[in-house]
C-alpha cells in the first residue's frame, strides 16, 4: 500500500490522482460514482473493502483519521467539484 505522505507538498487531489487507482471504486477516476459509494458506506447500506475504505479516508489531509465520516464525504465532494 502506498504511503499517505508523499514527498513534497501534499494535498488530497495529488494523492488520489498519483497512481491512477486511488479512488473508492478503484476505476482510476474521482467522480460521482465514488461519492455515491461513500454515501452508501456512511449510511451503512454497503461495507467498503479494506482498500476502498483506506482510499476514502481523506480528512484530515495527510493521512486521514482512521474513520469514515461526513468530513471525508465533504472532502471527496470538494475534489469532484475542483476544476
Amino acid at each position: 500500500m502506498p504511503t499517505r505522505q508523499p514527498a513534497g507538498h501534499w494535498n488530497a487531489w495529488n494523492y488520489l490522482t498519483r497512481s491512477g487507482d486511488n479512488v473508492i471504486n478503484l476505476d482510476g477516476r474521482v467522480d460521482v460514482g465514488d461519492l455515491l459509494l461513500m454515501q452508501q458506506a456512511l449510511t451503512d447500506e454497503i461495507t467498503l473493502g479494506l482498500a476502498p475504505a483506506w482510499h476514502a479516508d481523506l480528512y484530515p489531509a495527510g493521512g486521514g483519521d482512521g474513520e469514515l465520516n461526513i468530513a471525508d464525504l465533504l472532502a471527496l465532494q470538494t475534489l469532484i467539484k475542483a476544476p
